[in-house]
């Protein structure tokens, strides 16, 4: 990543573009307890993040199509780029994600965006961004989570065209890859179909979820947690409040799951992470999903009159089923939710803030 001069804290901004969403996060006002070794998401008091579906303008030939870019993602990029300038902001980092490594004319698009944010604009290798990932886990995740530094971890990290598999020990990446699933991907292959059964499609795509996590993680972990980590808008939205779906059978277990279970502040500014979300929590958002889907939408003979609502249910449906396939096929039990997107760690970066001495390491195996 390019150098930077030293910029008073409320001046940068690091814009994160991926293919499900644009973030913009900032820190608003300078003051000496962002330099406190305690993290809080608090502490960063203006965070812009909307969802957007970069497939839209991807060609058959994995080519974005500029003009349709223009129209549909630098609009969004814009209004929340000025309302940060708003926000005293002057300086910005842009960086893309996994998307923008695998598209055919990124040098056309990198050039787009660059006019936009005087010249600057990075490509994250996949290395940097793993790196990043963890780094930003560790430095937000609040001293009740603990991190055994002789196990080994699972992260799920949910994009819109893939899903990231990491494996970690301690702040060691052992084994990291992109899996070629998204919910994104998911529904353009049900848009496609010019007639479409819901029901057998969710069967379906269930198949060929379990399928591609089973083919393409090719690593056997030692000594692996019963809880990992995920992020992602998916799993940051799953409902967090169990007495919808679960039921405590004590008051003792439902104390000790409102303690685990950290509810957002607003609708996307959470608090601190969410600890534990139990996989059996996830089943039942699935089957909720499902019960909707198939109720309220049955048969749909057309689909390219999908209307919004069902499109955020089968997003919702669809990623969540693959953070479940994953979960299954290493025995694992629950999931914290890790709030604090790579931005974070960036940001850190940018200002200097790595008196924490917050590290990680890449040892990524070739097998």
């Amino acid at each position: 990543m390019w150098k930077t001069k030293a910029i008073s804290l409320n001046k940068i901004a690091i814009v994160q573009l991926s293919s499900s969403r644009i973030q913009i996060l900032y820190i608003s006002e300078a003051n000496e307890k962002y330099l406190k070794s305690t993290f809080s998401f608090f502490d960063y008091d203006i965070t812009l993040d909307e969802k957007i579906n970069i497939l839209c303008c991807l060609n058959g030939d994995d080519r974005i199509d500029i003009l349709s870019f223009k129209k549909n993602i630098l609009g969004i990029l814009r209004k929340l780029k000025f309302k940060a300038e708003k926000n005293n902001v002057t300086t910005f980092y842009p960086i893309g994600t996994e998307i923008f490594r695998n598209i055919h004319n990124r040098l056309e698009v990198i050039e787009v965006i660059k006019r936009e944010f005087e010249g600057h604009f990075e490509i994250l290798t996949n290395t940097q961004e793993s790196e990043a990932i963890i780094k930003s886990f560790f430095i937000s995740k609040p001293s009740f989570t603990r991190i055994k530094p002789n196990q080994s971890y699972l992260y799920i990290h949910g994009y819109g065209v893939s899903t990231k598999i990491i494996f970690f020990k301690d702040r060691d990446i052992l084994y990291d890859i992109n899996l070629t699933l998204g919910p994104l991907l998911l529904l353009k292959s049900l848009l496609q179909s010019p007639n479409i059964n819901i029901k057998e499609f969710l069967t379906q795509v269930e198949i060929r979820i379990t399928k591609v996590v089973n083919e393409q993680i090719k690593y056997t972990p030692t000594k692996l947690s019963r809880y990992c980590i995920g992020s992602g808008t998916i799993i940051e939205e799953i409902n967090f409040y169990p007495e919808e779906v679960y039921e405590p059978a004590s008051k003792e277990e439902w104390r000790e799951w409102e303690y685990r279970i950290t509810k957002k502040q607003s609708d996307n500014f959470p608090s601190i992470h969410i600890e534990y979300i139990e996989l059996s929590h996830i089943g039942k958002q699935i089957a909720l999903y499902d019960e909707s889907i198939i109720t309220e939408f049955g048969l749909i003979d057309r689909f390219e009159t999908i209307n919004k609502e069902l499109e955020e249910k089968l997003l919702m449906r669809l990623g969540l089923t693959i953070y479940m396939s994953v979960m299954k096929k290493f025995a694992i039990k629950a999931i914290i939710v890790n709030c604090a997107s790579l931005s974070y760690s960036i940001l850190w970066d940018k200002l200097g803030l790595q008196s924490r001495n917050i590290k990680v390491s890449h040892n990524n195996l070739k097998l």
